[in-house]
């Protein structure tokens, strides 16, 4: 009778502890298989960097079915009223260079500032003309540096660099320099805000680029250089009103409309990237993806990912084991009386 007694105390014993793991892997989350789409735009500086995909992938998911393209997506346009975005920028030295591309809408003889730069770098439009203007805090020298601007309705690419005395205003790879003198002309600063698109700036604080290292930021518009920018905006945000100054936070956008940016060229699975769980690895082979953006589908684990979904599964599992394997001992004892 003693070990009946034991034998209903360990079955007893079993059901209570299953029914507790059960309670367990409810908390703990089971593998649910779940499926669904993902896309956003990420900044790679390096050819090699793992690309999270972030809040738009749960923990251990797969991805599947990826397609990357080797752009920066968005671009920012502005009304020319009280469109204007601003942020932090760095303290420009006597060597520096500032490289944006700049579409002009409606006329080019309406005078506008497309950027004003720690008070001693300017680009813009003054009087039908493309306009770069420094001024050297140290030396109190200035150069006013311009060319001939029409509203074709593209991007054009405009570079101020100063090497120097020397000030460079290169539009579409034709160079105008100017010398820095001291008292030099001046822009007209209290001009509207820019009217046409922002893409692809980037800044160099104490870099003047060369003629060879412009041309290549022509050529590929989103390829890194050699000596990286100190700041750089790719507008790749695609919506709201912040606008990411890479290498100094954040900026803000006053008004303004997101529209497509350069046109895409889709990498190829296994040549250029490849993915791994959460990740998309771009190959150390492909050169120049400064920025790319990412879309496709994926499955997904649990609640907590793979290892919450495994461990969920198993705490299912344990019980039924547990049930059988007590319920069994329990059977050889009662035989046994």
């Amino acid at each position: 009778m003693e070990s009946e007694g034991f034998a209903t105390g360990l079955v007893r014993g079993a059901v209570i502890l299953a029914v507790g793991l059960f309670i367990v892997s409810a908390v703990v989350g089971v593998p649910q298989a779940e499926s669904g789409t993902f896309s956003g735009t990420y900044s790679v500086e390096d050819g090699s960097a793992s690309v999270k995909s972030g809040s738009y992938l749960q923990g251990g998911a797969e991805l599947s079915d990826v397609t990357v393209k080797d752009t920066t997506g968005y671009a920012l346009q502005l009304n020319g009223g009280a469109d204007s975005f601003s942020g932090p920028a760095p303290e420009l030295q006597s060597n520096q260079t500032t490289c944006t591309w700049l579409s002009i809408n409606g006329s080019a003889s309406v005078n506008r500032t497309a950027f004003f730069i720690d008070e001693s770098s300017y680009i813009g439009l003054q009087n039908g003309q493309w306009t770069g203007w420094t001024y050297d805090d140290g030396t109190r020298k200035s150069a006013l540096v311009q060319q001939n601007a029409t509203a074709t309705g593209g991007l054009t690419h405009v570079c101020l660099t100063q090497s120097g005395d020397d000030v460079t205003l290169s539009v579409n790879g034709s160079d105008t320099t100017e010398t820095a003198t001291l008292g030099g002309p001046a822009p007209n600063f209290s001009t509207s805000n820019w009217d046409g698109t922002f893409e692809e700036t980037r800044v160099w604080a104490d870099t003047a680029l060369n003629s060879s290292e412009r041309a290549t930021l022509r050529n590929d518009p989103v390829k890194p250089l050699d000596t990286p920018a100190d700041l750089r905006i790719m507008y790749d945000a695609g919506e709201g009103d912040t606008l990411q100054f890479y290498g100094y936070g954040t900026g803000t956008i006053t008004g303004g409309t997101w529209v497509d940016g350069f046109a895409a060229t889709t990498l190829d699975a296994g040549t250029d990237f490849a993915t791994r769980g959460g990740d998309i690895i771009l190959s150390e082979t492909y050169d120049g993806a400064a920025a790319i953006v990412a879309s496709g589908s994926y499955e997904s684990g649990g609640m907590l990912g793979e290892f919450g979904g495994d461990l969920g599964l198993a705490f299912q599992i344990a019980p039924l084991a547990l049930l059988v394997t007590v319920a069994g001992a329990a059977l050889t004892v009662i035989r046994r009386l």
